[in-house]
């Protein structure tokens, strides 16, 4: 779902955000940016029994970078490992009903910050 414009539900996650910080404890992190436009989020897990019991970010971005990390937070927590690796930009998009074609590299981060912490925790998806 894509819009010329910012979704109430995009706004409402940007003005007031969820999840910002860093897990506790912290089992995983990772990082990406979008070059284009220099955000960057920074996506922490702490997982218990094999699902993903706290996501937190911080982003240094625009209004749909921020909004679209947080809702990648929102929509890991509570998944299994496996359920949050199949967490797309699409999804996120989706979650936030919509974002500019211009900004989908904004609503990326997020998503790819979570597959680099996910992927951080190896192969059998252990607690390093």
């Amino acid at each position: 779902m894509e819009s010329r414009f910012l979704s109430r539900k995009l706004l409402d996650l940007f003005l007031a955000p969820a999840n910002v910080g860093t897990a506790n404890p912290c089992h995983a992190t990772g990082q990406a940016a979008n070059p284009a436009c220099n955000d960057v989020t920074v996506i922490t897990l702490a997982i218990k029994n094999g699902r993903i019991a706290q996501a937190r970010f911080q982003t240094q971005g625009c209004a749909v970078a921020v909004a679209g990390a947080c809702a990648t937070t929102l929509l890991s927590e509570g998944r299994t490992l496996d359920e949050a690796r199949r967490i797309t930009t699409a999804d996120v998009v989706l979650s936030l009903d919509g974002v500019p074609d211009a900004k989908l590299a904004c609503a990326s981060t997020g998503p790819l910050a979570l597959a680099k912490a996910l992927r951080s925790l190896g192969p059998d998806g252990g607690t390093p």
